[in-house]
């Protein structure tokens, strides 16, 4: 579909995994256009997106998730992986793209001050050292970036 104004201009997009269901590079574009498209001037984008699961990771990734790892492997083009997993008795499909790649979709849409803020877990995390071996799995980031 050719991404457009759905209702009217918000200040803040706030998006969970951002490009998890884009195919292709030129998908990450329509998705990335459909957000642009519908924030104001100025307006804030705050998101987060899953990257590649690091190598040798997937038995950890598999016992932090609660998750199977049915298929793996690289995406279209390379630009990361495709995986398809079996969490909590559903099966979830989905692209995880490298950081760099997202980075380059939301600048050729038209954001600008892309800031990538590493996961920083609260002191007062009650599973503090669980939630730290995510930075071992993969390399989360939340993403802010302005129309």
């Amino acid at each position: 579909k050719i991404p457009q104004l759905i209702y009217k201009e918000v200040d803040i997009s706030i998006v969970i995994h951002l490009f998890c269901f884009a195919n292709d590079f030129k998908e990450m574009i329509d998705i990335g256009k459909f957000i642009y498209i519908n924030l104001k001037s100025g307006g804030k984008l705050y998101t987060y997106h899953c990257t590649p699961i690091r190598e040798g990771k997937d038995k950890l990734y598999e016992e932090l998730y609660n998750s199977t790892i049915i298929e793996k492997r690289d995406n279209q083009n390379k630009l990361g992986e495709f995986i398809v997993t079996k969490d909590n008795g559903f099966t979830l499909p989905r692209n995880m793209y490298k950081n760099e790649i997202v980075i380059k979709a939301l600048k050729l849409v038209g954001f600008r001050e892309i800031k990538m803020h590493k996961f920083i877990i609260s002191p007062d995390c009650i599973d503090k050292e669980e939630v730290e071996l995510n930075h071992d799995v993969c390399d989360y980031y939340y993403i802010e970036a302005v129309k």
